[in-house]
């Protein structure tokens, strides 16, 4: 089993070595290698149960890692986690989709089923398991009452090893990091395109294939670019199938609502995440390899001007957005243009 040791995993090892010295750092950084080897091991098979999703592998855990530093920093004053934080939040990123092991439907609710077999069930590791399910299980699902509010059950005055946890906080940017990790690297290009996923799988695929995503800390937002190749909705000559794009954009603008809410919601109940003042979404597309000459971007802040504006979530993407069919239509018009210049 390949690994790369990512520098999430090394900024969390050296904060507690500062922390907790060397020789206590080897016992604890020593538990985590060994259940990273089994958790990565075993979460190569979810492909094998679910064939249709995007990638839940070593790949993501990885890419979830680095979301994370780049979603907090590496300067304490920023992210106000301890070195503790840190290690329960590196074993919470391992742990949070290895349920899907067992299926996708609530994978959430199935993570210390591997954890015991990953870290055992010894005593001594049993407030460590609570933790850590408590933080991985938020990321997705509903709370105890039903509802979607999954971080309102946590607190950030919880205790590990007679240190104060922030596992709220935890919770919140394990969250909003896998909602980033997003991007082509979650999908094989060639089957994609040559072979295909089951019917209600591909617009996850193509989404993937299309999207990418960066949290830029210092500027106070969350960058989300598409990057959309017509060609892939080319019919004969250049046609273009409406159906199918009106079908990404449709959930282009469904998956920018959802983001967006994340990047709000995490932001509610950690204060580390509170840099992250607004969205910024662009659309580029592609049309025979050239840039179509079409502006699209647009911002989704947290601003509310008393008496002006009061629109947020859904409603606000679309006022920002548009209808789908006024995206195809615009886009139809460029088009055309293009075509009657190069005639031209």
């Amino acid at each position: 089993m390949s690994w790369i040791k990512t520098d999430f995993e090394k900024y969390v090892e050296l904060q507690l070595v500062e922390k907790f010295g060397k020789e206590r750092t080897e016992v604890l950084y020593g538990d985590y290698i060994a259940a990273r080897t089994r958790v990565l091991n075993e979460i190569r098979q979810i492909q094998g149960v679910e064939p249709n999703l995007s990638d839940h592998g070593p790949d993501h855990i990885a890419d979830v890692m680095n979301r994370v530093l780049a979603v907090i920093s590496t300067e304490r004053n920023q992210h106000g986690l301890s070195a503790a934080d840190l290690y329960i939040l590196l074993l919470a990123i391992l742990f949070h989709d290895v349920g899907n092991l067992f299926g996708r439907d609530k994978h959430n609710e199935r993570i210390g089923e591997v954890f015991d077999f990953a870290r055992g069930v010894h005593a001594s590791v049993r407030r460590e398991k609570l933790l850590i399910v408590k933080a991985a299980r938020a990321h997705t699902g509903r709370s105890a009452t039903g509802d979607k509010d999954t971080l309102t059950e946590l607190d950030d005055r919880e205790h590990f090893n007679g240190e104060v946890i922030k596992l709220q906080s935890i919770a919140a940017i394990l969250r909003l990091a896998d909602e980033l990790a997003e991007g082509p690297q979650r999908t094989t290009e060639y089957f994609r395109t040559a072979v295909g996923y089951a019917d209600g799988s591909n617009i996850f695929h193509q989404y993937a294939s299309c999207t990418h995503v960066a949290a830029d800390r210092g500027n106070g937002r969350i960058c989300l670019t598409y990057e959309i190749d017509l060609n892939e909705f080319r019919l004969d000559g250049n046609r273009i199938d409406r159906e199918r794009l009106l079908e990404l954009l449709s959930f282009v603008r469904h998956r920018i609502c959802k983001l967006d809410q994340e990047r709000r919601y995490t932001r509610f109940y950690c204060d580390s995440l509170a840099a992250f003042k607004k969205t910024e979404v662009r659309l580029n597309f592609w049309h025979n390899g050239s840039l179509v000459p079409m502006e699209f971007y647009f911002d989704l802040d947290d601003l509310v001007v008393p008496g002006a504006n009061d629109l947020t979530g859904e409603d606000l993407v679309l006022r920002k957005f548009g209808s789908s069919e006024s995206v195809a239509d615009k886009l139809s018009e460029v088009l055309a243009t293009m075509e009657s210049s190069h005639e031209g």
